[in-house]
């Protein structure tokens, strides 16, 4: 978190420089980065977690009333299992505490990584949705293999590059 809409602004400290490994995680929202993020979040490094029973598994969330930057993200050598929800969630449409529905700080999502993730059950594989004004840009999986009920959607994100992806959904075609 870098801070929530006005106060972020004010402060303007991003959030950088982070590394997040070796967690362990039977409980919770799973690796999330915001919704509190106005003042900007970059090089960050998540590396080497398991996840069982989360709520989600991977997730970078924010919304038009936070505005801010979230980029250069990494995650690799992610096991997950019995994700309640989605094993990786990307949303800057999201309806947080404080959020405007008139928002016009629309936040910006780029240069996203997640390399190397394994989740054995979750609701949904990927959901990954931006809205028309700001697209979440170069998002890339690599070597990520999920299986869960429903597959994966990409809404408003350009530049994604998908490679050795397989999704195992319950419902509809698997994806490889």
């Amino acid at each position: 978190k870098s801070g929530i809409n006005e106060d972020g602004w004010r402060v303007a400290r991003p959030t950088e420089n982070v590394v997040v490994r070796r967690i362990t995680s039977d409980a919770g929202h799973g690796i999330v980065i915001g919704s509190d993020m106005s003042g900007d979040v970059r090089n960050i490094i998540m590396h080497d977690c398991e996840l069982k029973g989360t709520v989600l598994g991977i997730r970078i969330k924010s919304n038009a009333s936070r505005g801010g930057v979230v980029e250069k993200i990494w995650y690799q050598n992610i096991k997950m299992e019995n994700i309640r929800e989605e094993a990786i969630k990307i949303e800057t449409n999201y309806g947080a505490y404080m959020a405007s529905k008139n928002g016009k700080a629309f936040p910006v999502f780029r240069d996203i990584a997640i390399r190397d993730v394994t989740c054995k059950g979750a609701s949904v594989a990927v959901n990954a949705q931006a809205t028309v004004q700001k697209p979440i840009e170069n998002v890339s999986l690599e070597n990520v293999s999920i299986q869960a009920r429903a597959g994966m959607t990409f809404q408003w994100v350009t530049g994604l590059k998908l490679k050795n992806v397989v999704s195992k959904p319950s419902q509809g075609e698997p994806f490889t």
